[in-house]
């Protein structure tokens, strides 16, 4: 019997995939710290589709073939969960919302949510996005004339909130999405500082991480009781009817008012959805702004569209089946800088991928980052091309090798509103202004629980003149 064992386990570590040379004692977890991105890029490119890698005492498998990932995310996805140390480590900040919930909460959480998202109901979002997008440009005009660049991605943050609390819940968070805005990009660097720290220390103790954590936590608590307010105060027709949106199935979902001011779990989920309904937004579109100001050619081709559609106004949402460069467009910065850039599941059992086992308690890793650059899928990945998009050249790429929105029944329950909203604005903005990159600034990547452009993205705007 011994023998029988030892040859099994020798069997089994000959057929472990390829890996990295590793450093003692933590394996890639260095690299992964250091240049989280280069360290895939430069695995799947090195040793293929399927990578194993070591972070201290667990094991890891970079999956990059559409075959492996629809394997985790839809074929067998019972089989791979959300149980996850770095989840866990976000608690603090998200709580159990519907980004870090599994089972049973995340189930209930999407059921309540999924109306919310229906596409009858976001046609009715159409206005908020349409006069926001309008408010936009008149700030950006005005700005123009100090002849200083503006931070894009600032500027994108502040009016992806703004559409999010006056489509998903409601309220008017105008006079409130800088400082929003603010405290949520703290409470992001600071929960990512928490999940790549060697060991995150209990919220007891006053690390200065966890100080910043529990301040911005406490802010966002209170301004959603400012917005339950502000929906208490609302005396319009719409909320005198009772027009279920987001906020009201919240708050219906955790039954009284005073009681939801008091739950925990109410704050996770709100907290959660506000973050997640404007941050793929605004990255969308920041990093679109990026790349047209990198390739001026695309940039006219999208402003003929939009200034042929639009004229002089705002896009409606009635004006999406006629902006289909402008949506390629949106399609193919999705692919460069994805705002999930990286996925995970935990094995919940043994199973095998690719002829290799995976055990028990592995770490599954998906990258749309990595699988968009796929030479195998996307001749000249680092091209900017949005033609990639048309029918027919999307037609000829397998299935599961786009997923900025995840894939199966975990797909993000916003896509459809977020390219709604960043086909609108983009086109507005497109028809009115024109943004050109500041001379030597670089873009630089902040791989967070997000991606984010590093240091921001200042671009200076200038008016367009009509005939």
């Amino acid at each position: 019997m011994a023998t029988t064992s030892l040859e099994t386990k020798r069997a089994s570590t000959a057929r472990r995939a390829p890996s990295p040379p590793e450093r003692w004692p933590f394996g890639h977890l260095g690299e992964l710290k250091k240049d989280p991105i280069g360290l895939l890029l430069k695995a799947r490119s090195a040793h293929g589709d399927i990578v194993r890698l070591k972070f201290w005492a667990m094991t890891a498998h970079l999956l990059s073939h559409p075959d492996f990932i629809q394997h985790v995310l839809q074929r067998k996805q019972t089989a791979y969960d959300k149980d996850l140390m770095p989840l866990r480590r976000l608690y603090p900040v998200l709580g159990q919302g519907m980004v870090t919930a599994d089972g049973e909460i995340w189930q209930r959480q999407r059921d309540v949510a999924r109306p919310a998202f229906h596409q009858r109901e976001i046609q009715s979002f159409g206005p908020a996005i349409t006069s926001t997008a309008e408010a936009l440009v008149d700030r950006w005009k005005r700005l123009a004339a100090s002849a200083e660049p503006i931070d894009v991605h600032q500027e994108m943050m502040h009016v992806a909130l703004n559409i999010a609390g006056r489509a998903l819940f409601g309220v008017d968070l105008k006079q409130e999405a800088i400082e929003a805005s603010r405290v949520l990009n703290v409470i992001m660097e600071a929960g990512q500082r928490r999940v790549r720290n060697m060991v995150a220390l209990p919220m007891i103790i006053p690390t200065s991480t966890n100080r910043q954590i529990s301040r911005s936590r406490r802010a966002l608590e209170k301004m959603i009781d400012r917005m339950i307010d502000q929906r208490l105060a609302d005396t319009s027709d719409d909320h005198k009817r009772g027009v279920p949106d987001l906020f009201t199935r919240l708050l219906t979902e955790h039954d009284a008012l005073e009681a939801s001011r008091r739950s925990t779990q109410f704050y996770d989920e709100a907290i959660t959805l506000l973050l997640a309904g404007h941050e793929t937004t605004a990255s969308a579109l920041v990093f679109s702004l990026h790349l047209l100001g990198r390739h001026p050619r695309v940039m006219g081709m999208l402003r003929e569209e939009a200034r042929a559609v639009l004229g002089g106004r705002a896009a409606a949402i009635e004006d999406l089946p006629r902006l289909p460069f402008t949506r390629m467009v949106i399609d193919e910065s999705l692919r460069l800088y994805p705002p999930a850039w990286i996925m995970d599941r935990n094995a919940v059992d043994d199973d095998e991928i690719g002829g290799y086992p995976i055990a028990k308690g592995s770490l599954l890793l998906m990258s749309p980052y990595v699988m968009h650059r796929h030479p195998a899928y996307w001749p000249d990945p680092e091209r900017f091309d949005p033609r990639r998009f048309e029918k027919d050249e999307a037609t000829k790429r397998p299935r599961h090798v786009y997923f900025p929105f995840s894939l199966g029944p975990r797909v993000c329950i916003g896509a459809s509103f977020a390219l709604t909203e960043a086909v609108m604005v983009l086109a507005t903005l497109a028809a009115h202004v024109d943004v050109r990159l500041v001379d030597g600034h670089v873009l630089q990547l902040d791989p967070s629980i997000t991606l984010r452009p590093k240091n921001g993205l200042p671009m200076f705007v200038r008016p367009l003149q009509y005939d």
